[in-house]
């Protein structure tokens, strides 16, 4: 009995450590921690067959102890993260030539903007002025 409850400590540690790296990899969203913690033999029974049918692939088929295993899917798992990462960073990049070429476009319309108000207020200022003339002269053709 205490074998068999040292086996159960033993297994329930591996599942742990193990489990968010299969339900990241394998879809096994089904299977959740807190089964394994409270010693769910059924659960465990379970996750066991399917990664029975799993260790056919390559991948299991090459690791040779449940260190190697372990190792082997959190390599797995970091790899999967890295080029996730790779992608998100690739679409980071993307998103940040739109932005610089966006912020060139807006500086431009901004410069047209700042010579198409100084070119009104030019306009402004010589209407202004021959209105003064003009308010002269007709004070003059009335005297």
């Amino acid at each position: 009995m205490q074998g068999y409850k040292k086996e159960t400590e033993l297994l329930t540690k591996l599942l742990l450590e193990i489990l968010p790296i299969l339900k990241a990899q394998y879809n096994l969203e089904e299977y959740q921690s807190k089964d394994f913690r409270t010693g769910d033999i059924a659960c465990m029974k379970s996750l066991l067959s399917r990664l029975k049918h799993l260790k056919t692939s390559k991948f299991f088929s090459t690791a040779s102890s449940d260190e190697d295993l372990k190792l082997k899917l959190k390599v797995d798992a970091y790899e999967k993260t890295a080029k996730n990462d790779q992608k998100v960073i690739a679409i980071l990049k993307n998103k940040e030539k739109g932005l610089e070429q966006r912020i060139r476009e807006l500086e431009k319309a901004n410069k047209e903007a700042v010579a198409l108000k100084k070119s009104m207020e030019r306009k402004d200022e010589k209407l202004r002025e021959v209105m003064r003339y003009n308010t002269v002269l007709k004070a003059k053709l009335e005297c």
